[in-house]
């Protein structure tokens, strides 16, 4: 009997064991698929971890190679204004030089013109006086020579005193008329000659001691 209840006892302790062996199984397989999933997931995690890292990585390179071809390019674009800018300030520099230059250059044609039209006034002046000098010679021998008719005209009526204011009145007339007739003929000679490309002498006629106007009417 006492073996019997030993044998009973013995075998309901193996089957405790037996039990606690297989829920022990069964909880540490659990345990096991828990750590693989969460093995697997970290896993995951580190690979997703390492991409992202991986992409980081390659943005720096990427980044620290187009770090010094962005600067570059900007320096590029920096001396390119630059150099306009100076190009720009060369041409206003020059344009700056040649305005004196042009001024200078027309004043001193303006000059140059002034001096040529004194020049003209003056010859024409001169020929001028030239010609008053020969006019009053003229007119002065004229009248000396129309004294001498009027003193020999009246010295010969001297015989007749009647005749004597006869002869001046004559003489006056034929003085008056000659002038009147010298007018006429110089406002003539100066309305068919006024187109004369050279100064006209004090009859109206053209002044041959111009070269202009030697050309256009000859001797």
């Amino acid at each position: 009997m006492k073996k019997l209840i030993l044998f009973c006892l013995v075998l309901m302790v193996s089957v405790f064991q037996v039990n606690a062996q297989s829920a022990n199984t069964e909880k540490a397989s659990k345990e096991a698929k828990e750590l693989k999933k969460e093995a697997k997931k970290a896993g995951e995690k580190g690979k997703s971890e390492a991409q992202k890292g991986k992409k980081k990585a390659k943005k720096a390179v990427d980044d620290a190679t187009n770090a010094p071809k962005s600067e570059a390019e900007k320096e590029a674009k920096k001396a390119e204004r630059a150099a306009k800018k100076a190009e720009k300030d060369a041409k206003k520099a020059e344009k700056a030089t040649e305005e004196p230059k042009n001024e200078a250059e027309k004043a001193a044609k303006k000059a140059e013109k002034a001096e040529r039209k004194a020049k003209k006034d003056a010859e024409k002046a001169q020929n001028d006086a030239k010609d008053g000098v020969e006019e009053a010679k003229k007119a002065g021998k004229k009248a000396k020579e129309n004294h001498a008719d009027r003193a020999s005209e009246k010295g010969k009526a001297m015989g007749n005193p009647g005749n004597v204011k006869d002869v001046e009145n004559k003489t006056a007339s034929s003085v008056k008329s000659a002038g009147e007739k010298a007018e006429v003929e110089k406002v003539k000679n100066e309305r068919k000659f006024k187109n004369a490309p050279a100064p006209l002498k004090k009859d109206g006629t053209p002044d041959m001691r111009y070269k202009a106007n030697k050309e256009k009417y000859g001797n």
